[in-house]
């Protein structure tokens, strides 16, 4: 999922849906990712690798998560749901990877969407909830974002004939992000981790808290 995302966010910055739906040599100027300000909203395995793979690139990477908590390795800073407001503005790429729970659905609305620069790019490989779909359709229609890189949409499918289908800054690839071969391969390797631990009396991996969704 962190590579669908780094894919997602370089194809926004280099207008490759553009690009890919225009007939003709039609030569765009591309964005690079060099030193650019990344926000990861989620502070889970998928965001913790995307900021490992955005080393490279020298990014101002900030996560933002439930609570501030314990720092992100990696990010410049570690700050709670509360900051996003302030962070939003100095945003260049905005990349959902968390959770979805009822204080998370629809984080990102048109004030979120309004306070991002007009050259700012959203990539969301987390639900689609997290996104005001209608919000975020205006705020293309007025220019407010450059372009939006979606593994996932409310609703999921994304009905055809939905404006986001059309428009030539939307790059969608229909929520396959986290490959099921890979998934399985992790997830065996979780299962065959944690009964070890059981039977050695160590702490199991991967525990959910019912309280907070995840």
């Amino acid at each position: 999922m962190a590579e669908h995302a780094l894919t997602l966010t370089l194809a926004c910055l280099r207008s490759l849906a553009v690009q890919a739906r225009t007939p003709r040599w039609h030569s765009i100027d591309p964005v690079s990712l060099f030193r650019r300000r990344v926000t990861v909203v989620g502070a889970g395995g998928t965001a913790r690798e995307l900021v490992r793979l955005l080393a490279p690139f020298d990014c101002e990477t900030r996560v933002v998560r439930r609570t501030a908590g314990e720092p992100v390795g990696g990010a410049i800073e570690t700050l709670p749901v509360a900051a996003l407001p302030q962070v939003l503005p100095r945003t260049d790429v905005l990349v959902l990877a968390l959770a979805l729970t009822p204080d998370s659905r629809r984080l990102i609305g048109a004030r979120e969407l309004a306070v991002l620069p007009s050259h700012a790019v959203l990539v969301n490989v987390a639900r689609g909830a997290h996104v005001d779909t209608d919000a975020l359709v205006a705020e293309l229609r007025r220019d407010g974002l450059a372009a939006a890189g979606l593994d996932v949409t409310d609703p999921e499918p994304l009905p055809e004939g939905h404006p986001l289908w059309s428009d030539p800054r939307v790059l969608i690839t229909s929520h396959c992000a986290d490959s099921a071969e890979f998934a399985a391969r992790v997830l065996c390797g979780r299962v065959a981790r944690n009964v070890a631990n059981l039977r050695a009396g160590r702490e199991l991996e991967g525990r959910v808290d019912p309280a907070v969704g995840y």
